[in-house]
């Protein structure tokens, strides 16, 4: 596809010997690689010297060479590796507690997430990538890694079963919000074929659980990624109530596209202002927050940040 390639390279003990693979390969199908990282076999930063660093830059001129983990930021922050040209950590909203309202309630923690990544390294681009509804691996398990992805109930324990939910698509929307707006410089999101994916791809789900029960089913991830074609930048606003519903705003070329989301089981009333909460009454809605009732729900977009 001629795509830019953010690459995690994986490292041993024989680093030179894989780089060189890593490097002729590359050259053979003439991949873009705009980024690289490298880590070792626990997902850790690999502990690199000067020669291999001054190596990759040497075969990738145009390309960035970070540091970081293929894991969480609490590893990245245990292990502080010495900064390059980026770093990168992976999230995840679910190690012990599964629910929606727990993965709505990390929705914000990601910000503080990126944030703390500053004030470690301040002034670095910040990757996150990739985000997954579940853990990919157990950067932590003291058991097996393959012996931990074992199918239970029809499914992987790093499939969730709400990949192809509308569920999954605000909360995507809601994750993209508050990384944006808390200066991540790049962020992916989860694989692209299959039920880990934007959309099954060309065969059917094996497990009769999942959502998508077709060959070629589209998710509504995809969707809602798609109406980002051709944004400029993420404008900042904020919910009333973020447990309840949240949004999203971006600036186009010539538009401004606001996304809400409903995170309740009812139907809501919202009020959309700038800059100041309306001076109108109160509107009875029916949404509660907490056993709460809650009469004004509006969401703030603030233009001049």
């Amino acid at each position: 596809l001629g795509w830019p390639l953010f690459v995690v390279l994986y490292l041993t003990n024989d680093y030179q010997t894989e780089y060189e693979s890593f490097a002729q390969l590359s050259e053979k199908l003439n991949v873009h690689v705009s980024s690289i990282v490298a880590v070792g076999e626990d997902h850790l930063s690999f502990v690199s010297n000067d020669k291999l660093i001054a190596q990759i830059k040497k075969d990738f001129p145009d390309s960035k060479v970070g540091v970081g983990v293929n894991a969480y930021f609490a590893e990245l922050n245990r292990t502080r590796p010495i900064d390059q040209d980026f770093i990168s950590f992976t999230i995840c909203p679910q190690v012990h507690a599964f629910d929606n309202s727990s993965l709505v309630e990390n929705l914000a923690g990601q910000a503080e997430v990126i944030k703390s990544a500053k004030n470690l390294y301040p002034g670095k681009p910040l990757f996150v990538s990739p985000i997954t509804l579940k853990q990919r691996m157990n950067v932590v398990a003291t058991s097996d890694e393959a012996e931990s992805e074992k199918i239970t109930d029809g499914l992987p324990p790093s499939v969730d079963i709400r990949q192809s939910s509308d569920f999954a698509a605000s909360w995507t929307l809601g994750s993209i919000k508050y990384l944006t707006q808390a200066g991540a410089s790049l962020i992916t999101y989860y694989e692209t074929v299959g039920w880990k994916g934007f959309m099954q791809g060309e065969f059917a789900p094996t497990c009769s659980k999942f959502i998508s029960e077709k060959a070629k089913c589209i998710f509504p991830i995809y969707h809602v990624l798609k109406d980002f074609s051709g944004t400029e930048k993420v404008v900042h606003s904020d919910s009333s109530h973020p447990l309840i519903f949240d949004g999203m705003v971006i600036q186009g070329k010539e538009d401004l596209k606001i996304f809400l989301f409903n995170f309740s089981e009812k139907d809501i009333e919202v009020s959309i202002e700038k800059d100041s909460p309306l001076d109108s009454k109160p509107i009875d809605n029916g949404a509660e927050e907490y056993g709460k009732k809650i009469t004004h729900l509006y969401y703030t977009v603030r233009q001049n940040q």
